[in-house]
């Protein structure tokens, strides 16, 4: 077993084996210094550090592209050995551009990629766990041609492990490819203090993908780390507590134990914060009631709670305290930058909009803002303006609050960083997210009204989490009671975007129910509709990681959530790689092509959503899903859609479970 660390649990080991505690307050540049003279927890007694040059005649991950921590740690006591026979080769053998990442023995693996067709055979390495060696199972393709191929894996194989697959024309022999390896794709949130929960979340996380074991590794750069506890694990997200580690920036890579020393994944980065970005406003509390305000709801506390927010502005960090009761506004409210809005709980303090105004009751106007145990009740007097608006802002969170956006948006949250909603309802009829990044929904119940679009609208945003929230209709014995089934929609608008993930959601009742009133091509309740791509026929050269074409005046204005380059056919089709600069008519990739394109390729600019997970929900329509031509659809997949999973959800009574379309255009 693993000697692993429980909540805020650090240590090191000793020259004589035994476990020490760093003191809290030891400086990140001696926890850095300890870090490099140490070796990090233990297994066992045994060092958890383990140099690379002890693993002898063995073949190296990096030669294969897969990276793995520096130092190499100990592996987990219970991970699988591997050990391929082969090395790895470049050359103008066959070649493998993107293959399925995720199946077992007795399961159809697909493929794309150059000469798969004729003369070329596969290879299969596996190793069963405990055995000290693998075995190599040569394998003809069910299906193929000069782009695509389809494996069946033997059922002979290990139920459930890391197999590496290379593909074999004559005497010449492909690069190989990982299926089941540890995949992380982001860190949410990624700034936290110790003791705060983190998700990674990506794809083969845990042993034999199921829930209950994946070891993480949390190291600084260039030096070594400590295991750290998984607190809840399921094959596409695994939680943690931060360490009571120094302020710094950490990597933190996973391990599934298949794979040996190929099974890490790569680093994601964590920042551990000194303390919670709303941590100090406890220490200080203006009570509303001390500058006026009467919370009777009869007298207009509109002055009186202004004086107050000024009061906590000047002053902050501060909490601005609301005892229970109704405070009527007739004019917007700011909330100030590290501020908090504190009530007695969302049935007893009720801040309520008694005035009709054409603008937001309340725009979040700074950082590391809090709302919590209240109300924020618009009672139909905003004209078409969301309830919350938030520009620009980082940190926002609102904990066990109902904003009673009924007939409007509950939030306008363009470009915000790190927004959380838990244990809130929200009665909306939509927000809209734009391009925000790190936005977390969880145990939340959505009430829809005014046939609203869907509960989160995302353009161009990234690492977005919804895990535990109901969506229902508010009230199905008034028209305008209803929304039209959709928890999420994704649009191209705002540039690519990636990094999605939904968990144990749950849907009522939730689809168009009259379409003599409501546009009835809707109804899809996770929705990625991203459309539009430029075909480029232009191409001069290729490195690993770069195209250069003649022109790039076709790209267009830049957009928050950039743009992808997708490879629609000729050498690397399948591939799809970000755009992380351009320079003239030249682009800088994300990330290297698997099989590097030439003029036979043909090339798209595509704004894309990649890397999602839709796992564990359950989707539910109406019972009326077959009396109309709705769109009642659980998943749709819409487009430029790359990566996504969609895994043990249960999707009852919609015309459509789940539907895929793959556009054919000049565009």
């Amino acid at each position: 077993m693993v000697a692993t660390p429980e909540v805020a649990a650090i240590g090191y080991v000793t020259t004589s084996g035994k476990m020490r505690s760093p003191n809290s307050l030891i400086s990140s540049i001696l926890l850095a210094a300890l870090a490099l003279a140490f070796s990090g927890l233990s297994f066992a007694g045994k060092p958890a550090a383990q140099g690379v040059q002890e693993q002898g005649s063995q073949p190296d991950p990096r030669q294969f592209g897969f990276p793995i921590p520096v130092p190499e740690p100990r592996l987990p006591d219970d991970a699988d050995a591997f050990n391929p026979p082969w090395m790895e080769v470049g050359g103008k053998g066959p070649a493998i551009a993107e293959i399925s990442r995720t199946a077992g023995a007795g399961e159809v693996v697909s493929m794309t990629g150059v000469d798969l067709d004729g003369r070329t055979g596969f290879e299969v390495f596996s190793q069963f766990p405990g055995a000290a060696q693998g075995v190599v199972t040569p394998l003809a393709p069910l299906t193929a041609d000069a782009t695509a191929a389809t494996l069946l894996l033997p059922a002979t194989l290990p139920s459930w492990s890391t197999y590496l697959i290379r593909p074999l024309r004559g005497d010449l022999e492909g690069r190989s490819f990982a299926i089941n390896r540890t995949e992380s794709w982001w860190i949410g949130p990624d700034a936290a203090a110790p003791g705060a929960i983190v998700s990674v979340y990506g794809r083969n996380l845990s042993r034999f993908n199921g829930t209950s074991q994946s070891y993480l590794y949390v190291k600084p750069a260039g030096a070594a780390g400590w295991y750290v506890k998984a607190i809840s694990v399921n094959p596409f997200k695994v939680d943690f507590k931060v360490l009571a580690l120094p302020p710094a920036r950490y990597e933190v890579w996973v391990h599934n134990t298949h794979g040996g020393r190929f099974g890490w994944s790569g680093p994601l980065t964590l920042d551990v914060l000194s303390q919670s970005p709303w941590a100090a406003q406890d220490k200080k509390r203006i009570d509303a009631r001390q500058f006026g305000a009467k919370g009777d709801g009869v007298t207009d506390d509109t002055a009186a709670i202004l004086r107050a927010i000024d009061a906590a502005a000047a002053t902050a960090p501060a909490t601005l305290y609301f005892p229970a009761g109704i405070y009527l506004v007739t004019a917007p409210l700011v909330a100030p930058a590290n501020v908090a809005w504190f009530g007695e709980g969302m049935n007893k303090t009720e801040i309520r909009l008694n005035r009709r105004i054409d603008q937001s009751m309340v725009v979040v106007d700074g950082d590391d803002t809090r709302f919590e145990n209240l109300t924020l009740n618009a009672n139909r007097n905003i004209a078409g303006k969301p309830l919350l608006a938030l520009r620009s802002t980082k940190n926002t969170r609102l904990d066990s609050v109902r904003v009673d956006a009924w007939g409007v948006p509950a939030f306008d949250a363009q470009d915000t960083e790190r927004l959380f909603v838990h244990a809130s309802e929200l009665i909306e009829n939509g927000s809209f997210y734009g391009a925000s990044r790190q936005v977390f929904f969880s145990d939340n119940r959505f009430s829809m009204t005014g046939y609203g679009e869907s509960v989160v609208a995302l353009w161009g945003g990234r690492d977005f989490a919804m895990t535990g929230n109901e969506l229902v209709n508010a009230d199905e014995s008034r028209d305008d009671g209803h929304g039209i089934g959709r928890f999420f929609v994704a649009q191209a608008h705002f540039g690519s975007m990636r990094n999605l993930y939904f968990e144990k959601n749950i849907s009522r009742n939730a689809a168009p129910h009259d379409c003599t009133k409501v546009d009835c091509n809707k109804g899809e309740q996770i929705c990625f509709e991203i459309v539009g791509s430029k075909l480029k026929n232009d191409f001069v050269r290729a490195s690993s990681n770069s195209v250069t074409f003649k022109s790039l005046s076709d790209l267009g204005d830049a957009t928050p959530g950039g743009f992808d380059l997708v490879i629609v056919g000729g050498r690397g089709a399948g591939q799809h790689r970000h755009i992380a600069s351009t320079d003239g008519s030249f682009v800088l990739l994300e990330q290297a092509w698997n099989v590097v394109p030439d003029r036979t390729s043909r090339f798209a600019l595509a704004a894309t959503a990649s890397r999602a997970v839709i796992y564990d929900n359950t989707l539910d329509g109406r019972e009326s899903y077959a009396e109309h031509d709705s769109d009642s659809t659980g998943v749709l997949l819409y487009g430029n859609v790359y990566d996504v999973v969609v895994d043990s959800n249960r999707i009852s009574r919609m015309r459509h479970g789940m539907m895929t379309v793959a556009l054919d255009s000049t565009r």
